[in-house]
């Protein structure tokens, strides 16, 4: 989202730069044209070197990705990377040259991509192999499929991601490296040539590749071997770490897999082979979630959609059936599929029930009646919002009315929440559940991790009106609830001399 919106007004600057040069334009020809014609300046040296160089040859140094492009190597420069400097003042630093490992490449090698193949792997985590290549320079010399399922893996036995009818599973990643055990992070990468007459797109499509690549390698290394008819979900993100280079400068990013797959830089930019690459590949952490998962078998229940009209895939599959008398262990869930929402909202979803699970594990004394047990669990491509059954019925409007019966458990519900940084905007009857006396506040998808919990009633009233809160509106506005306001107050007021 980010990046799209940094496009457009990239766009933006650029369409009115453009309007600016065509008004400038427009205003210095009238000028010219309203102007007297005055003789020429008398003729300087630099106008005379402008009239030689005009009636000369010009030196042109193109674009070295277009064919037949002459190398500036060849007229301008000379490229030694094994000399120590001329200057005295940069003797000092020739002892720790950037080109080192380069040396004994020949210059018009220097900056393509096979070249940086061996180095890229030379620091490694050490729960990664790598394979060796054929060849120096030769592609990669097995496909995805084999590189991080194994040898033999047949189309039936490679990981699928729900609502995807093919995977690239026959591309040949450039970097031969896989986790030497499963439900490790995968480590891969691209690299782009800074020198190449075959550019397949330009800089922009290595992240592309880079995504693609940590992809296939979460799935095969956390998505292998799924029960027939299961889906499996982790308790945290699974992911993968990728290296992104330009001969010989590489950084490192973080691939996890939240609904979508969410790419962070994770490292400062090193030289491929240096004391600084190893350093940033050493920090990468690990983690083994062989038993940190749960396959589910949802494909048995009743559910309703989101959008029920959408010719495609819906964006949110929920479970409508209540349990049956010999259920065992009875749940409620609603899946979140990755092609629904955007990527501020998977981030957003995932900070709020990590949040929430943080402040439920470190609560001291009892939690507010009707706060949930709800988690997040991670699948290929899919979040799944898994909590207990809960019995009853919808609230109605006079429940969270005033005098409702509603109005206090769930005000303490909202306290207890925004006191430890968790906004509830999403109150209303659906998703407040009424069971006997019982009142179960329930949806946590539209919660908002804050950066600092307020201060007081009035400043949470502040925030949940600046996150679109209704409930929290002036009196008068649609969807204004000043019960639950009064209600929240109170609470307020209660907690803080509790």
């Amino acid at each position: 989202m980010a990046a799209a919106l940094a496009a457009a007004q990239a766009a933006l600057d650029a369409a009115e730069l453009r309007a600016a040069t065509a008004e400038l334009r427009a205003a210095t020809a009238e000028a010219a044209l309203a102007a007297p014609v005055a003789p020429p300046p008398p003729r300087t040296f630099n106008s005379l070197l402008a009239a030689l160089n005009a009636s000369h040859a010009r030196l042109v140094v193109d674009s070295p990705t277009k064919a037949g492009a002459a190398s500036i190597q060849a007229s301008l420069a000379s490229l030694e990377v094994g000399r120590a400097p001329l200057t005295a003042a940069l003797a000092p630093l020739s002892a720790a040259r950037s080109l080192t490992h380069w040396t004994m490449l020949p210059p018009d090698l220097l900056l393509r991509e096979e070249t940086a193949y061996p180095i890229a792997t030379a620091h490694l985590p050490a729960w990664v192999e790598a394979s060796a290549r054929p060849a120096a320079g030769a592609s990669g010399s097995c496909n995805a499929a084999t590189l991080f399922i194994g040898r033999g893996s047949a189309s039936s036995t490679r990981p699928s991601v729900p609502g995807v009818d093919q995977l690239p599973w026959r591309c040949f990643p450039e970097l031969l490296t896989a986790p030497r055990a499963r439900f490790h992070p995968a480590y891969t990468g691209k690299i782009k040539s800074a020198v190449s007459s075959g550019d397949k797109g330009g800089s922009l499509r290595m992240f592309d590749e880079l995504l693609t690549y940590s992809m296939l390698g979460i799935l095969g290394s956390f998505f292998s071997d799924v029960s027939p008819g299961a889906r499996r979900f982790f308790r945290s993100p699974p992911y993968a770490f990728a290296l992104a280079a330009f001969p010989h400068v590489g950084y490192l990013l973080a691939v996890e897999w939240a609904g979508k797959l969410l790419a962070s830089v994770v490292s400062e930019p090193f030289f491929l082979g240096s004391p600084a690459h190893k350093a940033a590949v050493a920090r990468l952490p690990d983690c083994n979630m062989e038993h940190d998962f749960e396959e589910l078998h949802l494909d048995t229940f009743a559910v309703a959609a989101w959008p029920s009209e959408a010719a495609s895939r819906p964006a949110v599959l929920w479970r409508t059936a209540p349990p049956t008398a010999g259920e065992e262990a009875p749940f409620f869930f609603k899946l979140l599929c990755g092609e629904g929402f955007d990527a501020a909202f998977f981030r957003r979803v995932a900070a709020a029930y990590a949040a929430y699970a943080a402040a439920r594990g470190a609560a001291r004394g009892p939690l507010p009646t009707a706060l949930v047990d709800a988690e997040l669990l991670f699948g290929a491509g899919e979040l799944c919002v898994r909590m207990p059954w809960v019995h009853g019925r919808d609230a109605t409007v006079d429940e969270l009315g005033p005098g409702g019966a509603a109005v206090a458990p769930v005000a303490a519900a909202l306290v207890w929440l925004a006191r430890r940084g968790l906004l509830y905007v999403d109150l209303r009857e659906p998703n407040v559940r009424v069971d006997g006396s019982h009142v179960a506040l329930i949806d946590y998808d539209d919660m908002v991790a804050l950066e600092r919990a307020p201060a007081s009633a009035e400043e949470l009233l502040r925030q949940l009106h600046e996150h679109g809160a209704r409930f929290a509106g002036p009196l008068g506005e649609p969807g204004a609830r000043p019960a639950v306001v009064a209600a929240l107050h109170e609470e307020w007021a209660r907690s803080s001399s509790a």
